[in-house]
């Protein structure tokens, strides 16, 4: 039984991860600097770790340029006592985020700053060789430039949800209809930079 086409391979441009599950053989973290993975090795981390770990599973990941590991610890729950009891969150474009108690936060809009230079390389990957090294690197700079700003939406969104849970009790969020706010292409841009989906679910 034979099939109609050819087969298609995936993309390097798509991100890559794969996950391993060593249950033979278990990972070591350690306190400093380095992780050693089964079969692959010991590397450098970026940030040190606070103390030691033991994983048998875990996932790497590429962005961008950089590698990635993410593994899954037991750890006990430590008790928090916010010091407000409750706040009520409207969310917006102009200013991300307005507590009912006047605060306001403002998001940073990295995808905006960005879409020049990545118009300027998009446009160049079209007219270069298609599978050539040349149009890999131009790849490969695009992929850097939406690995860092996936990375600035990330800092915001983890440092805000961080501050609102560890100081309100309560937190309440205007239900938003985002999807039909997408329909607006005017604020459609604007609302896929913001991450608005991702605030929620850190909440």
């Amino acid at each position: 039984m034979s099939c109609p086409g050819h087969p298609k391979f995936a993309s390097r441009r798509d991100g890559q991860s794969f996950t391993v599950d060593s249950s033979n053989g278990k990972v070591l973290l350690s306190a400093g600097r380095t992780i050693k993975i089964p079969t692959l090795g010991t590397f450098r981390l970026h940030e040190p770790l606070s103390c030691s770990f033991v994983s048998q599973t875990f996932t790497l990941s590429k962005e961008g340029n950089r590698w990635f590991v993410s593994f899954c610890v037991d750890a006990q729950r430590l008790p928090m006592r916010q010091r407000e009891s409750s706040v009520g969150i409207d969310i917006g474009v102009k200013s991300f985020a307005t507590l009912s108690n006047n605060q306001v936060f403002d998001a940073p809009k990295p995808l905006k700053q960005a879409k020049t230079k990545l118009a300027r390389l998009q446009r160049q990957a079209s007219r270069q060789v298609k599978g050539s090294n040349n149009q890999r690197k131009t790849y490969d700079k695009i992929s850097q430039i939406h690995a860092k700003i996936a990375c600035i939406r990330k800092d915001f969104l983890h440092k805000l949800t961080t501050y609102l849970a560890q100081t309100f009790l309560r937190i309440k969020i205007e239900d938003l209809n985002v999807s039909g706010m997408l329909a607006n292409h005017k604020l459609a841009g604007a609302i896929s930079d913001l991450g608005f989906y991702e605030f929620r679910r850190q909440v």
